[in-house]
């Protein structure tokens, strides 16, 4: 029997013998023929079908294929993996790809081919055409034409191809609108597409994994679906969607059985309008894409599915929906953008170089922003070779107590997370960022909190830094930038507290090796109101002072070279209500703050505590005392207590840069409190100023606003420090009664101004005393029993007296005769004119040459002009820390001039003028003689120098007293207050602090001045050599009779008080000369201390004896 050679098995005959004619074949013939190897088959093309329009017969038979019924009406071939189900999950890719162009067209573009258009080109002759292209022009006319009803053709006049951007070839076709099927792939490998692009349900295009199209995204399912039931409907209602695409409609019908109920009731359900949008493309979206003559509409705009998304990042101060990926991240059943995330699938890099919104997703393709490794972590570590404060700086839980590493934390960071979460905020347990040795390396952790499980998961960026000169080119490992000593810079911050609104920031780095900074409160900048330089890079260190008028959280520093880190103030909230009063004694030669609590009566002097540190240190600066010091100098100390090298009270100085605008200068950024005076030499390019008080520099008011600024930026600081309340906080400053209105007017102005700039604008919580009662109301407080007292408070340049009797202020008195008289320079305004300074420098100098800066820090102070100055250092080198306590006695200059008898008349006729001229008052006025005398300064040390015998003392001071009022018995009583080893000048601003206790109405007082000098018709520019002459000049002849007869030979100040004879003759010598050129000297002095139009209101009487004692010292100083 012959055999028939044909394909299918149950069609045809089989008695044909020889060569004859066959029928032609039919679709039960065709779905008859059996694919030996069909499971395996689909990687093989089909090819044989001779047509160039071959792809669309092809893909509308695999879509019949697919959809095959059998008679139990099941669907056997949806799901088998022939090259039939290849071709048409390729072709539901395609599809997709355009259903989802928003989200596709950064991958894909589309081109359109016209019909009549581009074949004639193919086919229309001329010198460029080559004959080649008009007969693939005539070929395809031909198919056209033959094929028009079969392939819908004549409704086809363009078609519409996905061409691949990121393709090897200028033309990556990887499929097209299809006139038999809507859709179509080409039949060229693909799969290198499929890693780039991620569907729903992990569905990958072009892929192994053939998806029909119930197990696809069921948005797309149902666009499909109404595309088949209404875009092709005619205008009578007709639905040509089934003739025109038979196969295909056959296709979705079986996809439809397939599908679950809630996808069914998705499809029935009718579609809103405007769910689909048409489908623009080309140059200004001028083209839409058709089938068929009908207008393609797709999905809207893409939305990402951020809900359902693990890698969300979990921020509460940004919801924006970024994603978070980590490189190498292997965890499964993750959410993923669109579907699950498949660990094998994707690849994160460490780095994209896109723009943050033009970057597409890792595996998926899909066009929506993520940060990576490189986008958190910089690619450099910067170290500094010192170990970082932990307390005040967050160190990200460093396990490295030897250096300190600027976090590599880039801006973007911040847009998720505070400052406070990096410190604080724990994620599954662990901290968000951490920095660990290792043996070869730095490794650096950050874990940023995810939406899965609320924020409890985290995806965790590590990266190790090594010492190499080159960047990792694929950015997974970092560079370590290793700084030696020399290169490091230093940081100190001042407060250390949250909201605290003024921060002061110094910055110190070499000139080899310099830092720029800048400031952010969350992600946003913050400018630095002021910022100066006062060395000008003269040596090669450059110090940078910044001040900040708001709040922030981090600190950034960019060296030279572009390399930055991250600083963090741990910056706590100390929270609470106290509240703090605070007097400032602003004194000629020391300022002295004390301060009280409310419902507290420990009056203590001004500290700053460890545990209240006002300046901070980023790093531990015990190795490096050169930068410690500049702070020191520049800034302010961290600590100030009671008995160390920084303490109240200190000297009344100022330092600013030597090249200081005081135009524009502002406080600690230019000049600030010379913490450092006497007690280190100061930096070269800083100036320093003494005698802010009184001084007549053109620059004085703004150096005196600068010095007062920086004390209440200390009390504004204290107060926040300590969980105070700033709007209840009281100041109380005091004045000198002997200060020209004029003057007290502008420090009242000063103070004024930094109260409302550091404090609030709440006046009546500032308020000023007199010097003169402010002590008295101390001693009241402290000695219960006084009754008649006078109270004398002796500062360096003033003295104030407060005369009491019956609890009763009778009236204050001061006048410009104190310390400087003795340790001043007279009226001399040029260069040092004290012997008793000179004659004493010299010896205690000799003895401090080895004990290091202690000569330099000499010479600098001498150096100024100011014999005072000098004497004032003198004094404090009793208290120097470079001297050991076994030597503090051989340069302890108040207990050598206790010892010495050639200068001893000095200090004798210095006391004896101050009562005889308080005895001479209190007769005047009718007072009674006192009770008690009581001393307060720091001027009043001189009484120990005179003596320490308190009985000598009370017994010299009776015996003037009787002089005076001519009755022994007025003063038999008498006793004297006077602490030497305490800290007398604490007195007035501890009695400040009691001001309210006693309510005293410091408007009645009188000032008390001699009568004679009480006539206020009597201006200060009226006193003439005649009104000298007259009412001044004999009292003073009456006092130096008085000590030269009295003291001298009856009192026998020689013998009692150890004076060296040589030394009376030769104050005798002088004691009687150039009173009126002194007296007018005085005069002059409240003159060029705008007091021309005031009347009288201090004594005169010390005018010529302030000359007589410099004087009589350079006389001694002679012989």
């Amino acid at each position: 029997m012959a055999h028939v050679f044909r394909l299918q098995k149950k069609h045809g005959k089989n008695d044909i013998k020889d060569w004859a004619r066959t029928q032609r074949y039919n679709s039960n013939m065709i779905d008859d023929i059996v694919d030996s190897n069909e499971e395996k088959s689909a990687n093989k093309p089909i090819t044989s079908i001779p047509s160039p329009f071959a792809q669309f017969n092809l893909v509308q038979t695999a879509f019949e294929y697919v959809s095959y019924k059998d008679e139990k009406g099941n669907y056997p071939n949806l799901e088998k993996l022939t090259a039939y189900n290849k071709i048409v999950s390729n072709a539901l890719d395609v599809a997709q790809i355009f259903f989802e162009w928003d989200r596709m067209k950064e991958l894909f573009e589309i081109i359109e081919w016209n019909r009549d258009k581009h074949l004639s080109e193919l086919i229309d002759e001329d010198e460029n055409n080559e004959l080649g292209h008009k007969q693939l022009g005539e070929t395809y006319k031909l198919f056209f034409e033959r094929d028009n009803k079969q392939n819908n053709f004549e409704h086809f006049s363009q078609m519409y191809m996905l061409n691949y951007r990121l393709g090897d070839n200028p033309l990556n076709i990887v499929g097209s609108i299809s006139p038999t099927t809507l859709f179509m792939a080409t039949p060229n490998d693909l799969s290198n597409i499929s890693d780039k692009i991620l569907f729903a349900n992990n569905d990958r295009p072009f892929d192994d994994a053939y998806y029909p199209l119930y197990k696809r995204d069921k948005h797309f399912h149902q666009w499909l679906w109404n595309i088949k039931n209404n875009m092709f409907k005619t205008d009578a209602g007709a639905n040509k969607f089934p003739t025109l695409f038979k196969a295909l409609d056959k296709y979705l019908d079986a996809c439809f059985t397939k599908s679950d109920n809630e996808r069914k009731n998705i499809l029935r359900a009718a579609v809103p309008e405007g769910t689909f949008t048409p489908l623009y493309f080309g140059e200004g979206n001028a083209h839409q894409v058709n089938i068929l003559g009908v207008n393609l509409c797709v999905k809207q705009k893409y939305v990402p599915n951020t809900k359902a998304c693990d890698f969300v990042i979990h921020s509460e101060i940004n919801q924006s929906t970024i994603l978070a990926l980590q490189p190498g991240f292997a965890k499964n059943n993750w959410q993923y953008l669109n579907g699950e995330y498949k660990p094998n699938e994707v690849t994160i890099p460490y780095y994209d170089p896109q723009p943050l919104e033009e970057r597409t997703l890792p595996g998926d393709n899909t066009k929506h922003p993520y940060l990576t490794t490189s986008d958190f972590l910089s690619d450099t570590l910067i170290q500094l070779p010192a170990s970082t404060d932990s307390k005040n700086f967050f160190a990200a839980n460093l396990n490295d107590k030897d250096n300190t590493y600027l976090l590599p934390i880039k801006d973007i960071f911040f847009d998720y997370f505070t400052a406070l979460d990096l410190m604080t905020r724990k994620v599954n347990g662990k901290p968000m960022c951490e920095i660990n040795k290792k043996t070869a390396a730095i490794q650096v952790t950050l874990r940023i909190p995810v939406k899965r499980n609320n924020g409890q998961e985290c995806i965790e960026y590590v990266r190790n830094y090594y010492t190499s000169n080159e960047i990792d080119t694929t950015h997974k490992n970092g560079r370590l930038v290793a700084l030696e000593d020399d290169q490091m810079p230093s940081l100190a911050l001042m407060p250390n507290v949250q909201n605290a609104g003024i921060y002061h920031v110094g910055l110190i780095s070499s000139t080899a090796k310099l830092f720029e900074i800048h400031f952010y409160q969350g992600n946003a900048a913050v400018s630095t109101k002021e910022n100066g330089t006062r060395n000008e890079m003269t040596d090669s260190i450059m110090h940078k002072a910044y001040l900040l008028t708001q709040n922030f959280d981090r600190i950034k520093l960019t060296d030279n070279c572009g390399n930055e880190g991250v600083i963090i103030p741990t910056m706590p909230r100390r929270a609470g209500n106290d509240s703090y009063t605070f007097a400032i004694d602003f004194g000629t030669t020391n300022t002295h703050i004390e301060y009280v609590k409310e419902n507290s009566k420990t009056i203590e002097p001004f500290t700053i505590k460890d545990e209240e540190k006002q300046l901070v240190y980023l790093t531990n600066m015990s190795d490096n005392l050169t930068h410690q010091n500049i702070f020191d100098s520049d800034l302010m100390p961290t600590l100030i207590t009671d008995s160390g090298m920084f303490h109240f009270p200190m000297r009344t100085s100022l330092v600013a840069g030597d090249k200081t605008n005081w135009d524009t200068a502002r406080t600690v950024v230019d000049a600030n409190v010379n913490f450092i005076y006497e007690k280190r030499n100061k930096r070269g390019c800083n100036k320093e100023y003494t005698n802010l008080k009184w001084s007549t520099d053109p620059h004085n008011q703004r150096q005196i606003e600068c010095y007062i600024d920086h004390l209440f930026l200390l009390i504004r600081n204290k107060v926040l420090l300590n969980g105070g309340n700033l709007s209840t906080t009281k100041v109380v400053w005091s004045y000198p009664n002997s200060m020209t209105p004029g003057r007290r007017n502008i420090l009242n102005q000063i103070f004024t101004a930094a109260f409302d700039k550091y404090i609030g604008k709440t006046p009546e919580y500032l308020s000023n005393i007199s010097e003169s009662i402010a002590p008295y109301i101390y001693i009241k407080q402290s000695h219960s029993a006084i009754n008649r007292i006078v109270t004398i408070d002796i500062g360096g340049g003033t003295t104030d007296a407060v005369f009491v009797a019956d609890n009763q202020i009778l009236g204050v008195t001061s006048f410009k005769f104190a310390a400087d008289a003795i340790f001043g320079d007279g009226y001399t305004t040029l260069g040092t004119n004290n012997g008793l300074v000179e004659y004493f420098s010299d010896e205690i100098i000799e003895k401090v040459k080895d004990k290091g800066a202690i000569e330099e820090i000499y010479n600098a102070i001498s150096g100024s002009g100011s014999s005072k100055d000098v004497a004032s250092f003198l004094f404090s080198l009793v208290q120097h820390n470079e001297i050991p306590d076994n030597a503090k006695k051989s340069v302890d200059f108040n207990s050598i001039l206790n010892r010495d008898d050639k200068y001893k008349f000095v200090f004798i006729l210095f006391y004896a003028a101050l009562i005889y001229h308080v005895a001479e008052l209190m007769k005047e006025h009718h007072m009674e003689a006192p009770r008690h005398i009581a001393f307060s300064g720091n001027g009043s040390k001189v009484i120990s120098i005179l003596t320490t015998s308190n009985r000598l003392l009370t017994d010299f001071t009776k015996y003037i007293f009787a002089k005076v009022y001519g009755n022994v018995d007025c003063v038999k009583e008498l006793e004297i207050i006077y602490e030497p080893n305490a800290n007398p000048k604490a007195n007035t601003a501890k009695g400040a602090c009691s001001r309210n206790i006693l309510q005293i109405d410091e408007a009645s007082i009188q000032n008390i001045i001699p009568l004679n000098l009480r006539n206020t018709d009597t201006k200060y520019k009226d006193v003439n050599d005649q009104y000298l002459d007259e009412h001044i000049l004999p009292s003073v002849k009456e006092f130096m009779d008085f000590v030269f007869n009295d003291l001298v030979d009856e009192f026998k100040i020689r013998d009692n008080f150890v004076v060296h004879a040589d030394s009376i003759k030769s104050a005798k010598n002088v004691a009687y000369n150039d009173w009126l050129t002194y007296a007018k000297n005085g005069v002059q002095l409240k003159l060029d201390d705008g007091a021309e139009d005031d009347s009288i209101d201090e004594t005169m009487f010390f005018y010529p004896i302030f000359g007589v004692i410099n004087a009589i010292i350079n006389e001694i100083r002679k012989g």
